[in-house]
């Protein structure tokens, strides 16, 4: 089974949290490849790609988020016709806990095929309580 994980990087702060992310990742998986998409040049290394991609702006410039967070299906234009059979999309900031395994994810991936499952996503934080309190959500911006 080929699966990959995949992110949009932007910016130095961004790019290290993920590459330390995916290093660590890498150092407990053997089964996958990683893509970091990143405006910034660097060359691949181990298992981790970096798709270098370049705008003259990455936001609308409005104070608070502006960020284009349409820009994260970059990351996933990576991994069209690449043979993957799963791609696992993660922001840039995250990070593995103490219970990460790749037998787990390979589980995940056995159920989703026994389901007939297309896709999946997690969200953190109920939708429906926040789409009528959108002014408490964290990620109304998003």
């Amino acid at each position: 089974m080929k699966y990959l994980f995949t992110t949009l990087a932007v910016g130095e702060s961004y790019l290290n949290t993920a590459t330390k992310f995916y290093s660590d990742l890498e150092s407990k998986t053997s089964q996958c490849d990683f893509n970091i998409t990143t405006n910034v040049k660097l060359d691949p290394t181990g298992r981790i790609n970096f798709d270098y991609f370049t705008l003259d702006r990455y936001d609308d410039g409005d104070a608070g988020f502006s960020f284009f967070l349409n820009l994260k299906a970059l990351s996933l234009k990576y991994a069209l016709d690449k043979g993957y059979d799963y791609v696992i999309f993660t922001d840039a900031d995250w990070g593995t806990t103490d219970g990460f395994s790749e037998e787990k994810i390979l589980s995940l991936f056995e159920y989703i095929e026994e389901k007939n499952i297309d896709a999946l996503f997690e969200r953190p934080n109920e939708i429906g309580y926040n789409k009528e309190h959108i002014n408490e959500c964290y990620f109304k911006e998003k």
